[in-house]
C-alpha cells in the first residue's frame, strides 16, 4: 500500500487499486467584489484506476466537465485498449465525445499496432529494436493526416 500527500492532493495505490485527487485554488479573490470570497476550491481532478493480471480500467474526471473512460488488456505479447472521453464544450477545438481504440503486437524487438478513432481513420505504426542499448527504428502512418514517419530513437 502507497499514500501520497502533496500539497494539494492525495494518491492511495492498494495491491492496482489506485485513487487520486487534486485540488487547486488558482483565482485570487476581487476585493472589489461584493463577496470577495473565492469558494477555496477553484478546480479539481480526480481518478481511479485498477491494474489487476492484464486488465487494466481508468476512470477520470475533472470540475471543468471533461470525463474519460480507458480500457485495456495484455497477454502474451498481444494488447488492446478503448478510450472513451468527453472535452467539454469551449475548452478547446477538438470537444465532444471521442473514441479511441489501439490493437497492438510484440514479438521480440518487434513492436506494431494498429489504431483506430471514432472516424474509423486509422494509424498504424512498428518499432524495431535493434539490440543495441536503447537504438530502435520506428515507423509511423496517420491516415487521417496522409503522412507518416521514419526515424531512429536513441534513449539512454
Amino acid at each position: 500500500m502507497v499514500i501520497t500527500v502533496s500539497p494539494f492532493g492525495m494518491s492511495f495505490d492498494l495491491f492496482g487499486l489506485t485513487l487520486a485527487i487534486e485540488f487547486e485554488d488558482g483565482v485570487d479573490p476581487d476585493p472589489a467584489a461584493a463577496n470577495n470570497e473565492d469558494g477555496y476550491i477553484d478546480h479539481w481532478d480526480a481518478g481511479t484506476s485498477l491494474d489487476w493480471n492484464g486488465i487494466a480500467v481508468e476512470v477520470v474526471a475533472d470540475s471543468e466537465g471533461d470525463w474519460a473512460l480507458g480500457l485495456g488488456y495484455a497477454l502474451y505479447g498481444f494488447s488492446a485498449e478503448a478510450v472513451i472521453e468527453n472535452v467539454a464544450k469551449g475548452q478547446n477545438q477538438k470537444a465532444g465525445l471521442s473514441i479511441d481504440a489501439t490493437l497492438g503486437a510484440r514479438l521480440d524487438d518487434l513492436e506494431l499496432s494498429l489504431a483506430l478513432d471514432e472516424d474509423l481513420a486509422w494509424g498504424l505504426s512498428g518499432q524495431f529494436s535493434l539490440g543495441i542499448s536503447g537504438l530502435s527504428l520506428y515507423a509511423t502512418y496517420d491516415a487521417s493526416e496522409g503522412r507518416g514517419s521514419l526515424g531512429s530513437r536513441l534513449t539512454f
